[in-house]
């Protein structure tokens, strides 16, 4: 995600079959997964729509386990800490 070149315009929201971007809510770029197995919509119509704010980048098997096998509260800490700042980690 390039937050200088994301608009916060949604595309890339509507392009998901799973609508599971959002648009950050204190600093309005949008907020993409990683669950397409690299071939995404939403960076398809970013790419389209001439922002090429959303790129995908590969990862090792390695990475992929660091992501993935942490627990439900790691998790959920880091999307707070993400969206609300870290002075709302406590609330997890």
């Amino acid at each position: 995600m390039d937050r200088d070149k994301c608009t916060g315009c949604g595309k890339c929201i509507d392009a998901c079959p799973g609508q599971i971007p959002f648009i950050h809510p204190r600093d309005g770029y949008a907020v993409i997964c990683d669950l397409c197995g690299g071939d995404p919509e939403c960076v398809k119509v970013c790419v389209e729509a001439g922002y090429n704010a959303l790129i995908t980048t590969p990862r090792s098997p390695s990475e992929i386990y660091k992501v993935y096998a942490r627990t439900p509260q790691d998790i959920a800490k880091d999307l707070v800490s993400k969206l609300y700042g870290e002075e709302w980690e406590g609330w997890v």
